[in-house]
């Protein structure tokens, strides 16, 4: 029997409800407090895929689709007692009773998956949190809470109780996130309770100790650990073809080639260096040069078929879905092997 490849419902980019732009803030602050609270628990598996083209989900997932949900969400169940797949089973349950609208077993699920040292929970707990000024979302903030406590922890706080017009409560918080270096003035200024405070003259005081502070933007803090988390993972790849890749996607072909070759001809890691190989294979066949292509999507197969070591998995992955891959490659999919 020819087996069936469908989607893990496990990814926040991907999951229908997590898409929703009611969402959207808590997504956010999701990643912020996964990128700087929990860098050093992530837990080593990525929920959707774990490295593991035989992943049982995929088959529970089309069988849920597509023809019994009551024997998909069984067979879930039974794979709560695997180690190897019970943290991906557990959340992807949580995601189908989200998806069902039971709100109360989705975060039984997901914060077991928490508790348990899935950090990654963290931004499912945040899509059932509908209000942040309610007293759920302040639950939610003391169960992740730390015993070092962490600044972005200590603003949302100070928000929670601005926002239910304890000031005194606001200004304690929104001080102690002041002195662990939280530093957007702007942020603060554009939430809605922002005027209940703004003549007091503590929170005024406070406000010149916050522009003092001088921080890495958040932005640059999720691209650095993004980088970091990845970089020796099958999804990673390395800062200079990551800048190639963005310069053939905007269509720049010869700085995205000029660098990609480069990397070719030198000795870098063994993905890095297929994901090169691919992507020049794809501008030459963009740019109609079909016998470079093909000589490039030659030299990609080949190099996946070495006795070249690869410690990030990604060669595994690839020698299993690399077919696939070429076939729905609107640039690649005609070019004759």
């Amino acid at each position: 029997m020819k087996r069936k490849k469908t989607k893990i419902v496990s990814s926040p980019s991907t999951d229908t409800a997590l898409n929703n732009r009611a969402y959207s803030g808590f997504l956010i602050l999701a990643l912020i407090i996964l990128s700087l609270l929990f860098s050093n628990h992530i837990s080593n598996g990525d929920l959707s895929f774990k490295d593991d083209p035989g992943n049982p989900l995929y088959d529970i997932f089309y069988l849920y689709y597509n023809e019994d949900t009551h024997k998909a969400k069984k067979m879930l169940r039974n794979l709560f007692s695997n180690p190897e797949y019970r943290q991906q089973a557990i959340i992807n349950y949580g995601l189908i009773q989200q998806y069902e609208k039971k709100t109360g077993e989705a975060r039984q699920h997901f914060e077991m998956m928490f508790r348990e040292g899935e950090r990654l929970s963290i931004i499912y707990l945040f899509s059932l949190t509908m209000n942040r000024y309610d007293t759920s979302y302040l639950d939610l903030l003391k169960l992740i809470e730390t015993r070092e406590s962490d600044m972005w922890l200590e603003y949302e706080k100070g928000i929670y109780f601005l926002e239910n017009n304890n000031l005194q409560a606001a200004l304690q918080h929104l001080s102690r996130a002041a002195e662990m270096g939280f530093s957007s003035v702007d942020l603060l200024k554009s939430e809605r309770g922002f005027s209940k405070i703004s003549t007091i003259q503590e929170f005024n005081d406070l406000l010149k100790k916050i522009k003092k502070n001088k921080t890495i933007s958040l932005r640059e803090k999720l691209k650095s650990d993004e980088f970091y988390y990845n970089r020796n993972k099958p999804s990673g790849v390395s800062r200079q073809i990551k800048i190639a890749l963005y310069f053939e996607k905007t269509r720049r072909y010869d700085r995205a080639e000029g660098i990609l070759l480069s990397h070719i001809n030198s000795k870098i890691p063994f993905r890095d260096k297929s994901i090169a190989l691919y992507a020049v294979a794809r501008i030459k066949a963009k740019r109609g040069e079909k016998e470079m292509a093909r000589k490039f999507i030659k030299r990609f197969i080949h190099h996946l078929s070495s006795k070249e070591k690869d410690n990030t998995g990604y060669k595994k992955l690839m020698q299993y879905f690399y077919g696939d891959i070429i076939r729905n490659d609107r640039y690649l999919k005609d070019i004759q092997q």
